[in-house]
This record gives C-alpha cells, sequence and structure tokens, in this order.
C-alpha cells in the first residue's frame, strides 16, 4: 500500500490551497506575466535600435520568455557558436532543437530572455551585434555619419 501515500505533507498541501483559495496565485501569475511583458518590450526595443535591426528578422509565436532571431550574415553557424565562445556567450541555435535544418543564408538564434537581467539588456544586445561582422559594418557606417 507504500504506492497509494502522498509524498507531500498535508501543511503544504493546506498551504498551497490557501495560497490559490486567497488569490495569491493568481496575482503572482499577473505579476509574472507584467514583468516578463516588460522585459521582452526591453529587448525588443535594445535589438530594434541595435545595429541588428538592418542584418535580422525577429519571429514571436506566444512562445513564453523565447522568440527567433534569424541573423542574415555570412558567418556559418559553426563560426559564430566559436565567437560565442570566445566572447563568453551561451547562444541557442534553432538547429539544436531540430533536425535536418539548413541554414543557406544566416543562422537562426532562440532567444531566452527570461534570465537576462533589465539593467543587463543593452550591453547583451551589444556584444550579440559584435559576433557578426555585418554589424561592425553597420556601427562604422552610423559612426562615420556621425
Amino acid at each position: 500500500m507504500s504506492f497509494y501515500s502522498c509524498t507531500v505533507s498535508s501543511f503544504e498541501q493546506y498551504t498551497l490551497a490557501r495560497f490559490i483559495s486567497e488569490g495569491y496565485f493568481e496575482r503572482h501569475i499577473n505579476k509574472m506575466k507584467n514583468y516578463y511583458r516588460e522585459q521582452r518590450h526591453k529587448i525588443l526595443a535594445a535589438i530594434h535600435s541595435s545595429p541588428l535591426a538592418a542584418v535580422s528578422q525577429i519571429t514571436e509565436r506566444n512562445a513564453g520568455t523565447h522568440f527567433v532571431l534569424h541573423i542574415n550574415t555570412k558567418l556559418t553557424e559553426a563560426e559564430v557558436r566559436k565567437a560565442a565562445l570566445a566572447a563568453d556567450m551561451c547562444l541557442s541555435f534553432y538547429s539544436d532543437y531540430s533536425h535536418n535544418i539548413e541554414e543557406n543564408n544566416g543562422c537562426t538564434l532562440v532567444i531566452n530572455y527570461a534570465a537576462i537581467e533589465a539593467d543587463k539588456i543593452t550591453s547583451v544586445i551589444e556584444r550579440l551585434s559584435s559576433l557578426f561582422p555585418e554589424c561592425n559594418q553597420i556601427s562604422l557606417i552610423i559612426t562615420d555619419q556621425i
């Protein structure tokens, strides 16, 4: 009969039931929705105001705290991985989640913005932009025009 016994104590179950019944869980969910909506807004704004905007497309499909960023670059995915590791960045590529994907023009990243601290978003996007020579060329053009 041991397989019928509950592994969660009654105290914890009653606490969770009260947490839900008194509306704390709903308030927590709403707070998290607002927080991550703001995070998404900040990171998308940082991308749109960076050199990445000229060489990338963003795809959002109600994917929680993720979106897909396709970057038109002459670099291969292996070259981008190597550059990211050299810059101490851990990137997730779309091909990490799918088999038999061939990128003919550029690479596709899966961006998870949940763990990026709000005050570091701009610097993270700057570091990401620096991996791509196309972004560096755009930065030089902008600097020359100023």
